[in-house]
């Protein structure tokens, strides 16, 4: 049950595979803190092991403060070729800065759908509010999101982000405050909106004072553990 604590935080993963139109299916991976609720969706360049992806999920699964979790999937050979690439990297993590990370695997039982039906069910959530916010930003700005588009990556993010900050369970509460004993703090833009930023104070390169200090930028996102804003600007 979501929000039921276990001995062993588990993490379920899988891939999905959203297709629009005659394109070719992007491939992207889910992946769910039992415990919490809290989801993580990337769109990967192809299945299987790759080094930013290994990165990506050990920075997630650390940031959920746990020292010991559970790696649960199917037994497919991509999926577990990450997991186990992941469990390598939480090691290595461990014999450098000498905190304890223990990562152990399972997998279901093969041709037993069931067993992995929290993934399953986080999929479906992620394609269904990655198709709701591609909707919902192709007719603001009046465009068309393709495969190629620079936004897509950052939606899919984008889809992950939301369940776990502002999905409510039936405990009353989000993943997000399960995770973190608090409510998300700050505002947030709806994606894909345009904005004002400015540096951070001490990074500015303005020639003089009289350019701006001030720049627009699209909203994508939020980072998911310093809950800076994502902007994606010209450069």
């Amino acid at each position: 049950r979501e929000g039921q604590e276990k001995e062993i935080p588990e993490f379920v993963m899988d891939y999905c595979f959203p297709s629009q139109g005659t394109e070719e299916c992007i491939t992207a991976l889910v992946c769910k803190d039992c415990r919490s609720g809290a989801t993580s969706s990337l769109m990967v360049p192809t299945k299987g092991y790759d080094e930013w992806v290994v990165k990506t999920l050990v920075k997630i699964i650390d940031s959920h403060g746990y020292g010991r979790v559970l790696l649960k999937s199917d037994n497919e050979p991509a999926i577990v070729a990450v997991q186990k690439a992941v469990q390598a990297a939480r090691t290595a993590e461990t014999a450098i800065d000498d905190q304890l990370r223990e990562t152990m695997e399972e997998l279901a039982p093969r041709g037993d759908s069931q067993s992995n039906g929290a993934a399953d069910n986080a999929v479906r959530e992620v394609e269904g509010m990655l198709r709701t916010w591609k909707l919902h930003v192709e007719e603001k700005l009046n465009c068309v999101i393709d495969n190629k588009h620079v936004l897509l990556p950052w939606l899919v993010q984008h889809a992950g982000h939301i369940i776990t900050r502002y999905k409510m369970g039936a405990d009353g509460k989000t993943a997000y405050q399960r995770l973190k004993g608090k409510r998300p703090s700050g505002r947030i833009m709806p994606f894909g909106e345009t904005i004002l930023w400015m540096q951070p104070k001490g990074t500015e390169k303005r020639a003089n004072k009289l350019e701006p200090k001030h720049h627009y930028g699209v909203f994508v996102g939020v980072e998911h553990k310093s809950g800076e804003f994502l902007v994606l600007t010209p450069d």
